[in-house]
């Protein structure tokens, strides 16, 4: 549900205290045809298999405040139809969320409770939908809660050769709504370090049912077969120019 790429028109509105987003998506991109099934050949994840994400209205709503603390809440979601190639039948998904965000001197916090409902005709038996990028597809329960929760300090000190240090945890909880599924959570916790155009990231991945880090990549965010906690270290050395 983030950085999607889709073929549409979108439009925004800002002033001092509140953020308005409004959109509309035709269809999904990399399309190949009418009939054809959506290319993985992606960045972004859409629904795969025989449907299609088609006619997608999304928005936006946020407010920013600021005494002792800055703080921003909001509300966005998502409503459309899953284009069945088979059928041609349009089933309807949709998403809705709410999230918070607080500064208070180093600290930053940032949570949101999203729920999901991407049913279609493929899902209604097996309660699971196809979703594609990079080539490789995987399945994921079509409806069900997520749960984010994510807090970083970032340290006062800055000299010459050190712009900013900050150590942070991200925790994530997904709650699948098909009984017999096994939930998915994740947990990072780490260190980022930025020196001019050099970012560094090391930190510590500890998963159950999330697939890029489970060795089960196809069901994780499905049925969950695996349901064992896995972890990962992770390092990332970028170079911005």
């Amino acid at each position: 549900m983030e950085d999607d790429d889709d073929f549409g028109i979108s439009y925004q509105y800002v002033t001092k205290y509140w953020q308005f987003n409004a959109a509309f998506f035709k269809n999904s991109d990399l399309l190949n045809g009418e009939g054809s099934v959506v290319s993985g050949r992606r960045y972004s994840y859409d629904l795969a298999g025989r449907s299609k994400e088609t006619n997608t209205l999304s928005g936006r709503v946020a407010y920013k405040g600021e005494s002792d603390v800055k703080y921003e809440v909001g509300i966005s979601g998502f409503v459309g139809n899953s284009y069945n190639i088979d059928s041609r039948n349009n089933d309807k998904r949709l998403a809705y969320a709410m999230h918070i965000v607080l500064d208070w001197k180093n600290w930053n916090l940032k949570t949101q409770v999203t729920y999901f409902d991407y049913g279609c005709e493929e899902s209604k038996e097996d309660g699971y939908v196809s979703m594609v990028a990079f080539n490789a597809p995987y399945q994921v329960a079509d409806k069900g809660q997520t749960y984010s929760a994510c807090l970083s300090y970032t340290v006062p000190f800055v000299n010459k050769l050190v712009d900013n240090i900050k150590f942070y945890n991200d925790y994530s909880y997904m709650h699948k709504a098909k009984k017999g599924f096994n939930d998915s959570y994740m947990n990072v916790v780490g260190c980022s370090v930025s020196t001019g155009p050099v970012y560094i990231y090391a930190d510590v991945v500890a998963a159950k049912n999330q697939p890029w880090i489970s060795p089960d990549w196809e069901n994780s965010f499905a049925t969950g077969a695996d349901n064992k906690w896995h972890t990962r270290l992770n390092l990332n050395v970028g170079y911005y120019f």
